[in-house]
């Protein structure tokens, strides 16, 4: 109801699963200028009518991350997820390739989970914490098949890393989710 009553300049951004469950219970959400992350975010806009712009954002302070990236022959892949939606984020996915790439260490953030040789869940860590791990590893993979520019994927660009995205972005390299 804010956004309709604001008289002036209206400016929204849309940062991912918040378009799934808002748009169609606000009417009044149709007017002024809509950016999104990515072209999925833009295309479920279009589908509602709303013309979109797409702009990834990144909120944290740039100047914390500097280029770390180290090759590593036995690299280490690090993932987020949230509780209750680990299907969403892939962690399954990941629980079903990582015995085909033993060389390679996946890290989950955000959940907790039983492992592999080759799969550490981290849960729930501070921010502070969580910088200062992924500053060591070589990649980022993000699964989600709908999602606004995680922070992850961000964070790993910035540090120099290979992220890797279901959803395209420039800079980053796609892959296929195998669901």
């Amino acid at each position: 109801l804010g956004f309709f009553l604001h008289r002036g300049k209206k400016t929204v951004l849309w940062t991912g699963s918040d378009i799934l469950s808002y748009v169609d219970t606000n009417p009044f959400i149709r007017g002024g200028t809509h950016f999104v992350e990515n072209k999925v975010e833009q295309r479920v806009l279009q589908q509602k009518g709303i013309k979109s712009i797409v702009q990834p954002q990144f909120f944290g302070d740039l100047t914390k991350f500097k280029t770390t990236y180290e090759h590593s022959y036995t690299p280490t892949v690090f993932l987020c997820a949230h509780q209750g939606r680990e299907e969403e984020y892939g962690v399954n996915i990941v629980l079903n390739i990582a015995p085909q790439l033993p060389q390679i260490m996946f890290v989950i953030y955000g959940v907790e989970g039983k492992g592999l040789p080759n799969v550490s869940f981290r849960g729930k860590v501070s921010e502070e914490q969580f910088d200062s791990e992924i500053g060591q590893y070589q990649a980022c993979l993000r699964l989600n098949l709908f999602d606004g520019f995680g922070e992850c994927l961000a964070k790993s660009l910035l540090l120099g890393q290979y992220p890797l995205s279901v959803i395209k972005y420039q800079f980053i390299t796609t892959v296929r989710s195998d669901r």
